[in-house]
Formats: C-alpha cells, sequence, structure tokens
C-alpha cells in the first residue's frame, strides 16, 4: 500500500471558497476510512444508513457527515444505490497502481481495489487545526 502525498485536491481543482490553498484539502486515507468505519471507539454505533429527503447515504456521527449514494463507473449509474468513494492510498499489484477506495450499500460496507477510470465519490476533508 502506498499514499502519495501530491494527491492534491486543491492543486487540480480550485475550490473558490477553500481559499484555493494548496494543502487545504484532501481526501482520507484508507486507514483513515476503515478507522471512522471499523476502528474508533463505538464505531458500528456511530454510522448507519439513511434515507434524508429521498437521497440514500451513509450518516457518520458524531457530526451528522451525509455521503450520499452517488457514483458511477463499470457497474453504471448507480445513483441513489450505493456509494463509492475514493481514498489517497494506493496498492500496487504487479507493477500496476490501483486507488483504494470504500463502499456502502444497504447495510454493508466494505473496502476494495479500484481501477483509475471508474467513477467513484470524493468527500474532501481538510487537517484540524489546534
Amino acid at each position: 500500500m502506498e499514499e502519495n502525498p501530491n494527491y492534491d485536491w486543491g492543486v487540480y481543482n480550485a475550490i473558490s471558497n477553500g481559499r484555493n490553498t494548496k494543502g487545504l484539502w484532501r481526501t482520507l486515507t484508507i486507514e483513515e476510512w476503515k478507522y471512522i468505519i471499523n476502528t474508533r471507539e463505538n464505531a458500528s454505533d456511530k454510522w448507519g444508513i439513511a434515507s434524508i429527503d429521498g437521497m440514500n447515504g451513509l450518516v457518520i456521527l458524531p457530526r451528522a457527515v451525509f455521503l450520499h449514494a452517488a457514483s458511477a463507473g463499470d457497474y453504471g449509474l448507480l445513483y441513489n444505490a450505493r456509494g463509492h468513494y475514493w481514498s489517497s492510498s494506493t496498492f500496487i499489484v504487479y507493477d500496476y497502481e490501483y486507488a483504494q477506495c470504500f463502499y456502502f450499500h444497504s447495510a454493508t460496507i466494505g473496502f476494495y481495489v479500484e481501477d483509475r477510470p471508474a467513477l467513484c465519490s470524493v468527500r474532501l476533508v481538510q487537517d484540524v487545526k489546534e
């Protein structure tokens, strides 16, 4: 597994309300996704599949983050059915680099590797400044 600090969303995609600052926005690593979903204290009690105003998704507590169930790719359009989200982590198999992702559908959550042409969603985060 490899993480690449150069996967900086703000460098390639300007976010006007984020001050277009390099290093301000990033995607979570696969280990961060696994921590949120599996390993933090009482993790299984801090997320759940939900529907808000007719949109299916995943709610992550304690801040009530809502991840929309919207993605597309080799499986066709999966709007409002499944959520597939990129991480900044990669996985190399026989010199080919895959992206590591996580998905949710109904009450199922999992982690997998995906080829770059797949159209997964992106959840941007900022590091906490104390």
